[in-house]
């Protein structure tokens, strides 16, 4: 259906098209199932121009909205309720007569409406009217989003159409709390595709519009700014992420104190773990470490979930590991992973996190077989439960090639394999991911280790890899706080990859090599908890 803008018109034309489309519109309304077809464009006129999905416009609130509005319904004292067919039926009317394109047979982009047909129905609408329209169009969007989406074309379909409804009628959608939810659908959608940067930006945007609108204290404020908080650290703004979430936790400090009954543990309880995940990675491992104590010590006595309690002390064992307090993040890694086994079961992803975090303190402990041993037993289970891309599977990946390329003292095991876990991180992470930026900075450091531990290196490959280290801090500088460790941890491998350049210039590469004292480092920063 190609129609030309109105400006661009004769004079007096976009008033006859207008009566067309009504003239249209109201036979359309004559057809069976009758008085449904207006509604029906109605609904449609809220969502996503370019592909609307089937299930949006057949959902239960849609049905309840198209019920509701129906001009005429047979003899019934009530209102019949509509099913799917009912609303297939109205579509196919509004195809029928070119108010829309319908095609049940591409269930992601099933409805397209033209965007003067759709500008031309809000416009014809009561104010009242549009916002019962736009209230409608967002419980339809979030029941399927919560209960359907279960594929990326339709994930990105439902996006739009979020995006497209917020964009009409984003006053009437602040009116009404359930409708208010479809407000954070697309951040949502962001974050859950990995558009961490996407995500952080788009939950930023929404915690300022929603304050002077909500107020301070309200509750679906503090849910943005807990996902603004998360999204912010894990696309590496983690510096923003500790002041979003500060404010949110010392808020619901302030809440327990003066009004007890409106704040729930839970709720504080996820808003003291982000924030210790966004302090640690700010580089302070020492405060997130004792923001977890308090939290444990606030909990004790209260009857907490066990599940959650476990992950907090998951946590907790983390940040005692990045204080330099191994051999006590080792024993409550170990009390964990007793706990989890128990409750949750060997197969469970959150047993393998734990499994994960133990054999990397093996490593840094030196008991490198033994990590070796229990990484590899690991990896295939993630494989088959998570899939082979998945950011826990690719932690594990990265981390039993560096443990084999330890106990094997054969650096080109490492560089071989972080160079396939980088591509494949490559494929479905943002290129700024702070994963990603770990992953390039590991690699290329192994690939050096690699070329000076060869009988023969390559001169020209400390300028590279020093080349390399360049480009990609510039990289961690645009997309990382100022003092990340990943920062501060590749400004050092510069400095000793310069430092060895002067060394091999005067002696070539492997007698600097010897006289350095080059060994295999094990590296391991830390991202991306759950």
């Amino acid at each position: 259906m190609v129609l030309p803008d109105p400006s661009a018109m004769p004079d007096g034309q976009s008033v006859t098209v207008d009566a067309t489309w009504a003239l249209c519109l109201e036979y359309a309304n004559r057809l069976r199932p009758a008085g449904l077809a207006e509604p029906m464009l109605n609904l449609a006129a809220m969502l996503a121009p370019e592909g609307i999905p089937q299930a949006v416009l057949q959902s239960g609130p849609a049905r309840t909205f198209l019920t509701a509005s129906a001009h005429s319904m047979e003899t019934a004292d009530e209102p019949a309720v509509l099913d799917v067919d009912d609303c297939a039926d109205a579509l196919r009317a509004l195809h029928r007569l070119s108010l829309l394109d319908y095609d049940p047979t591409d269930s992601v982009t099933a409805v397209r409406v033209h965007q003067l047909v759709q500008r031309s129905t809000r416009e014809s609408l009561a104010p009242e009217r549009l916002q019962a329209c736009a209230r409608a169009a967002a419980k339809a969007v979030c029941e399927v989003w919560h209960e359907r989406v279960d594929s990326p074309p339709l994930a990105e379909a439902m996006r739009s159409n979020a995006l497209a409804l917020i964009k009409c009628a984003k006053d009437a959608l602040w009116m009404d709390y359930e409708a208010r939810e479809v407000l954070s659908l697309p951040g949502a959608s962001f974050y859950a595709d990995g558009y961490l940067t996407a995500a952080a930006a788009y939950f930023k945007d929404l915690v300022a519009e929603a304050e002077p609108r909500l107020g301070h204290e309200h509750k679906q404020l503090r849910r943005f700014r807990l996902a603004c908080g998360r999204a912010q650290r894990e696309s590496g703004d983690t510096q923003g992420a500790e002041a979003t979430l500060t404010i949110l936790r010392d808020q619901l400090t302030a809440l327990l104190q003066s009004s007890p009954g409106s704040v729930d543990l839970d709720e504080y309880a996820d808003a003291s773990q982000e924030l210790a995940r966004a302090q640690g990675f700010s580089g302070s491992p020492e405060t997130a470490r004792d923001t977890l104590l308090a939290l444990q010590q606030m909990l004790e006595g209260e009857g907490f979930p066990p599940q959650r309690t476990l992950g907090i002390r998951h946590d907790y064992a983390l940040w005692l590991l990045e204080s330099n307090q191994t051999s006590a993040a080792r024993k409550v890694y170990e009390q964990v992973l007793e706990d989890k086994l128990s409750l949750l079961g060997s197969e469970d992803p959150e047993t393998h996190m734990t499994q994960f975090e133990l054999a990397r303190t093996k490593l840094l402990m030196g008991e490198v077989a033994g990590a070796a041993a229990d990484l590899a037993e690991l990896l295939p289970k993630q494989q088959r439960l998570l899939g082979a891309s998945h950011p826990e599977t690719l932690k594990t990946m990265e981390e039993a090639v560096r443990a084999r390329a330890v106990a094997e003292q054969d650096p080109r095991i490492a560089a071989d394999g972080l160079a396939e876990a980088l591509a494949i991180r490559l494929r479905t992470q943002e290129p700024t991911d702070p994963w990603v930026l770990h992953t390039r900075m590991d690699r290329i450091m192994w690939r050096h280790w690699a070329n000076t531990c060869a009988e023969s290196p390559d001169r020209e490959g400390t300028d590279q890899a020093i080349e390399e280290l360049r480009r990609l801090l510039a990289d961690m500088d645009k997309a990382l706080s100022p003092g990340d460790p990943i920062i501060r941890r590749t400004r050092h491998y510069l400095r000793e990859l310069r430092r060895f350049k002067r060394h091999a210039d005067k002696l070539g590469p492997a007698e600097a090599a010897r006289r350095m004292g080059a060994r295999f480092t094990i590296t391991t920063v830390h991202r991306g908890l759950s």
